[in-house]
């Protein structure tokens, strides 16, 4: 009725005059210093995977240092799917100083306003010119990294993915870095590592290595918000905590190359309590050209998310592909005393706690007025955000979100744009009364927590993309699908280690026939084939492929035979791309016969034209080693090794 149509009036009113503090003409926003020297200290790249990532050491994350452009990059070192993100948080500090607010809010936004370094006593941070105050970042396969992948990787870190300018003194830098890194990995601050006999002690020579969720690549980094003017950028005075920013990527050739997994350590250092604690990781997410995007949030997942407004973007034409689907989930809450639950926290349990779920989705579009940085509205803003509601300065009595289409319009909501954007079905982007495509922002929140002196809290999210595709907007079924395969492998992310090894394969030719081996290594079919592994994944099979070409990728080859274990599964489901749609189909995944493990194949004739093989000519094979989980929910249940190939001259003789 009228009501509801003043109040949505109000709401759009509410959200041009307070949704963010910076003024755009152009989609350029000043960073918060521009020190481009020592870039191997201050700041460095996550770009193991197929996302190339920015960060700093003074909190700045998913920005681009070095020209203040878009520093989140898809696929690696392309288009732009991230302009900059970060973590923000909001309570009540206990200061017994009545001259200062207790409602404090600070993190980053596009200006950043932590200081590097740890806190190294109440209200005394560590000096940030420190050597040992740096981003650090390891490779887990470091010592075997080759030239061409050191190559890429500093075409990137120097020279904005220019490989034409890479210098070997170049490769030789990233190598000495890697190295050093790894040597110096500081534990002793709260860097993680892998701790076999859980003793809490890093011990090298007991085989425990530095990482974090089974990431190729990690960075590390702490901060802190003891800055020197005291006042955070939101205008309310700093608090004293420190930030441990831990992030990993994957290089396999898995989903796992499209995600990143970012974990938040916060520490109360402040020497007060802190109560009614909101954390948000908020996010600018630019997905090609920044002025045409939609959001949405998905509260069963934990997710909100990104996509393109039309079916092409001019910035991924440019790459010849379609605009993917970008998304921040939760997989980790803040914990909070619970008898009889068990919660997460630095990957092990925690009993007689449990993990808070995401609170709410909220966003937001650049303001033509705002308030000024350091004035305290924005505290008052912001923190009515952390809660779920408009960003207003009343914060006793919120403005919600309103739901702006589908059955439930003009209902308010914690989680706006919870609709379907496939089936366009609820409240989606764009429908109803909600805002026509342009540039976004969002906030992800969960709370409240209450912090004792020397209290932690952590927060663990993964970015997730959804590969763009022709049937649009299906790259958001594809990113949700991504999602629910990483929720289901968090928090050990086990998949990573239970690919197996790509099989040795010999090949013969007589009589007009091909026949592959690959049973000739034993020591290697044992790694392939044991079944002690961490997660819930068993060796089934393997499959035999013939390919067009010598270097064929795995989808244009041609499926021939699976060969799996006498036990069951002989069918597993699972969600399968369709190589000329793109689109995921739900059904048979590996179609065994249960007749028993067997490391040859004889093959008749030329599977790709279903004809005989003709005498002289090279034909091209591979088999792959897969295993699988029997865990109800995963999409995507079968991890597959490499392909091992095999190229043959065929003889009729």
């Amino acid at each position: 009725g009228g009501n509801t149509v003043r109040r949505w009036a109000i709401f759009v009113l509410g959200i041009y005059l307070s949704s963010t503090f910076i003024v755009f003409a152009q989609k350029q926003i000043p960073l918060s210093r521009q020190d481009n020297t020592a870039i191997e200290y201050s700041q460095t790249l996550l770009n193991a995977g197929n996302i190339s990532f920015w960060v700093r050491n003074d909190g700045s994350t998913g920005r681009n240092p070095l020209n203040g452009n878009s520093g989140g990059l898809y696929p690696a070192y392309g288009a732009s799917i991230v302009f900059s993100d970060g973590l923000t948080w909001g309570g009540y500090v206990r200061d017994p100083d009545t001259t200062k607010v207790q409602l404090r809010v600070g993190g980053t936004n596009y200006t950043s306003n932590l200081l590097p370094g740890r806190i190294v006593s109440p209200g005394v941070p560590e000096d940030p010119n420190a050597p040992e105050v740096r981003v650090y970042r390891i490779h887990k396969n470091w010592q075997n990294l080759s030239d061409s992948e050191l190559r890429r990787d500093a075409a990137e870190q120097f020279h904005m993915g220019d490989t034409s300018q890479v210098t070997a003194e170049d490769i030789d830098l990233l190598r000495q870095q890697y190295q050093r890194d790894w040597q110096e990995w500081p534990v002793q601050y709260g860097a993680p590592f892998y701790d076999l006999n859980h003793n809490g002690q890093y011990e090298p020579a007991s085989g425990e290595t530095p990482g974090f969720a089974n990431a190729d690549q990690v960075i590390w980094f702490v901060c802190n918000d003891l800055v020197d003017y005291g006042v955070s950028v939101f205008g309310s005075p700093v608090i004293g905590l420190e930030l441990q920013i831990t992030m990993g990527a994957y290089r396999q050739q898995d989903i796992l190359e499209n995600i990143l997994v970012q974990r938040y350590l916060l520490i109360n250092k402040s020497g007060f309590r802190i109560d009614s604690l909101y954390l948000a990781r908020w996010t600018d997410i630019d997905l090609g050209l920044y002025t045409d995007d939609y959001v949405g949030s998905d509260s069963a997942l934990a997710l909100g998310y990104s996509y393109n407004a039309f079916p092409e973007d001019p910035e991924f034409r440019e790459l010849n592909l379609y605009p993917p689907a970008v998304g921040y989930t939760m997989l980790q809450g803040p914990i909070i005393p619970s008898p009889g639950d068990t919660a997460i926290f630095n990957s092990q349990p925690r009993f007689d706690y449990k993990n808070l779920m995401l609170r709410s989705f909220t966003y937001s579009f650049p303001l033509l007025i705002a308030p000024p940085l350091y004035d305290y509205r924005l505290t008052l803003e912001e923190y009515n955000r952390l809660r779920g509601y408009r960003a207003g300065t009343d914060i006793q009595n919120p403005d919600p979100y309103i739901v702006g289409s589908g059955p439930n319009a003009g209902q308010p909501t914690f989680f706006p744009l919870n609709g379907d954007p496939v089936t366009n079905r609820g409240d989606v982007d764009g429908q109803g009364n909600n805002l026509r495509a342009g540039d976004r922002r969002f906030h992800i929140s969960t709370g409240p927590v209450t912090m004792q002196p020397g209290d932690s809290q952590e927060v663990v999210y993964a970015l997730v993309v959804g590969e763009g595709v022709e049937t649009y907007p299906y790259a958001v079924e594809i990113m949700r699908l991504n999602t629910r395969m990483v929720q289901y492998d968090f928090p050990g992310f086990d998949r990573v280690r239970n690919v197996p090894p790509d099989p040795e394969v010999n090949a013969v030719s007589f009589n007009g026939k091909v026949v592959l081996d690959w049973g000739k290594n034993p020591q290697l079919l044992q790694e392939i084939e044991r079944d002690d592994l961490p997660g819930d994944y068993f060796f089934e099979g393997y499959q035999v492929y013939q390919l067009p070409t010598a270097g064929a990728s795995r989808e244009e080859a041609l499926h021939i035979k699976t060969i799996d274990k006498e036990t069951a599964p002989r069918i597993i489901l699972g969600y399968k791309r369709n190589p000329t749609t793109g689109v995921y189909e739900y059904g048979p995944i590996a179609s065994g016969t249960d007749m028993g493990i067997q490391y040859f194949w004889e093959i008749k004739q030329d599977a790709l034209t279903g004809q005989p093989f003709v005498d002289g000519e090279t034909y091209h094979f591979a088999v792959s080693a897969y295993r699988y989980t029997p865990a109800p929910g995963a999409p995507f249940p079968v991890v597959e090794s490499e392909l091992g190939r095999v190229s043959v001259r065929v003889l009729n003789n």
